[in-house]
């Protein structure tokens, strides 16, 4: 994991902007999740915690993602701790959010987080996407999905895309969702696949974990050959990207979780779909 910068690196001028926008700091926790910023700190003030994030503005990919969590933060305060500032100064971009004392979700069996991270879906899924310009489903989807089948992912659904556990964090007896980096637009339905192919990585069957979502209204209007469509796109997508054993964990167990996926919904659906080649 590439080194990241303290709060004593930043720019006086960056730490003087923050003050003034959150109050004494008076000390600054580092934060080794997450690998897309160039620096993440809990920021411990006088009576109060903050989050902070934040990158250089030379680095044109990390600077859109921080934009776009800015500007989605007011849509999904309720799943989503609330901005508190955002300052860009001295070559430096920051965004600083109400602090969520949590730990990351668990997704294994039996575990009871899974109602939590349900209740949250059932929330995202009544959402519309607003209109500023995020990235469409079907967009995102083309390199493993094959071109006809495309507009099914279509839809004003506001979409996470990345529930994995570091981006759920379980506080207050709810599921937040964090790291807002791409919010698409799509089909209402994918964040609960998402949701399944996690529960899949994490030891659970594919029965089980489409038995999980089945209850959600929004899985419900999802047609049989759009989900099959969808788990044939995941798994060309998963091993399409990381052919090869990989060093990290998660990807492994995502690509064969991927794969048990596919292979159930081919045995008990018939399913033939598979997805477009790169």
């Amino acid at each position: 994991m590439p080194e990241r910068d303290q709060w004593e690196d930043l720019p006086a001028q960056v730490r003087e902007a923050i003050e003034e926008k959150a109050g004494t700091v008076v000390k600054a926790e580092p934060i080794s999740e997450g690998i897309n910023s160039d620096v993440t700190l809990v920021l411990h003030l006088r009576s109060d915690r903050l989050f902070v994030k934040g990158s250089r503005t030379d680095n044109p990919r990390r600077m859109r993602s921080l934009g776009r969590e800015a500007v989605i933060n007011p849509y999904v305060v309720p799943i989503s701790p609330a901005l508190a500032f955002e300052i860009e100064t001295a070559g430096w971009k920051l965004l600083g959010w109400e602090y969520i004392d949590g730990r990351r979700i668990d997704y294994s069996p039996g575990s009871p987080d899974i109602p939590k991270i349900v209740e949250t879906l059932a929330w995202l899924a009544e959402i519309e996407c607003p209109d500023l310009g995020f990235p469409e489903l079907p967009a995102r989807m083309k390199n493993f999905t094959p071109e006809d089948d495309l507009w099914r992912f279509a839809g004003s659904g506001l979409l996470h895309t990345d529930p994995n556990p570091g981006n759920v964090r379980i506080a207050n007896g709810k599921a937040y969702l964090v790291d807002w980096a791409c919010p698409t637009r799509g089909i209402a339905w994918s964040d609960a696949a998402e949701v399944a192919l996690c529960l899949i990585t994490c030891g659970h069957t594919p029965a089980d974990a489409e038995r999980i979502i089945a209850d959600l209204p929004v899985w419900r209007t999802a047609d049989t050959t759009s989900v099959e469509i969808s788990v044939a796109s995941t798994e060309a997508t998963w091993t399409g990207l990381y052919p090869e054993s990989n060093p990290d964990p998660w990807i492994n167990a995502t690509v064969a979780a991927a794969r048990r996926w596919a292979a159930y919904r081919r045995d008990t659906h018939g399913s033939t779909h598979r997805g477009a080649p790169r």
